[in-house]
C-alpha cells in the first residue's frame, strides 16, 4: 500500500522479467470477510465485529467510522496494486494466481472484478484446508491463469472439499483478560 515500495517491487519485477515464471498472492481478508456480519454468541455489543463491506459495497460501506475506512481504503489499495501487478504478468506471459476464502467480498472488488474479466478464462479452484492438514473447516478460492497453457487449471489437483472423515477445530472467539482472540488468525497460514 505504500506507493515508494509498490514502484520499488514494480522496477523489480521489471528487472527480474526474463526469471519469473509463476507469481501467487494472498491479499489480506480481514476487512472482506463475511464472518464480520455475524453474531458471536455472548460477546458484549461493542466488541462484535462490524461489516465493512457488503454484497451491494464491495469496495467498502458508505456509512464507514473514520478508522474502518482508514482500514478499507489501505486494504483497496493492496487489492488494486495486486490487480496491476497480475495483469502486468499476465501480459509478461508469467502464470499467476490469487488466494481468498471461497466467500470473501475480496472476490466482488472492482479491482478484482476487473481483472477477473480481463482474463475470463482463469481458472478457479475451491479447497477446503481440513482437506490439506488444516484443523478447521476453512474454504477457499484460488484463481490462477497460465498465458502459456491457458486451458490448464494448474491448480485443479488442490481441489479437496471435505469429506466428513475428521472433526473440526471450534471458530469460536475466546476471551482472556478482557481481550477477544478470533480464530480466523490461527488459519492465516496454509496447512
Amino acid at each position: 500500500t505504500d506507493a515508494q515500495q509498490y514502484s520499488t517491487l514494480v522496477e523489480v519485477l521489471h528487472a527480474e522479467r526474463k526469471f519469473l515464471v509463476h507469481a501467487r498472492c494472498a491479499p489480506s481478508c480481514g476487512t472482506a470477510s463475511r464472518a464480520r456480519g455475524r453474531k458471536v454468541p455472548g460477546m458484549p455489543s461493542h466488541l462484535q465485529p462490524q461489516p465493512l463491506r457488503s454484497d451491494d459495497h464491495p469496495d467498502g460501506l458508505p456509512s464507514l467510522s473514520e478508522k474502518d475506512k482508514a482500514r478499507v481504503d489501505s486494504a483497496n489499495a493492496s487489492y488494486k496494486a495486486t490487480a496491476e501487478l497480475l495483469a502486468m504478468l499476465i501480459q509478461w506471459n508469467v502464470s499467476v494466481s490469487i488466494e481468498n476464502p471461497s466467500n470473501s467480498l475480496f472476490w466482488k472488488t472492482s479491482w478484482i472484478q476487473k481483472l477477473l474479466e480481463m482474463v475470463p478464462n482463469g481458472h478457479d479452484t475451491f479447497l477446503d484446508h481440513c482437506m490439506h492438514g488444516g484443523s478447521r473447516d476453512k474454504a477457499s478460492r484460488f484463481w490462477s491463469y497460465n498465458p502459456m497453457r491457458p486451458n490448464e487449471n494448474m491448480l485443479q489437483t488442490l481441489a479437496l472439499k471435505c469429506d466428513g472423515s475428521h472433526i473440526h477445530k471450534s471458530w469460536k472467539p475466546t476471551f482472556q483478560n478482557g481481550v477477544v482472540s478470533f480464530p480466523t488468525k490461527e488459519e492465516a497460514a496454509y496447512p
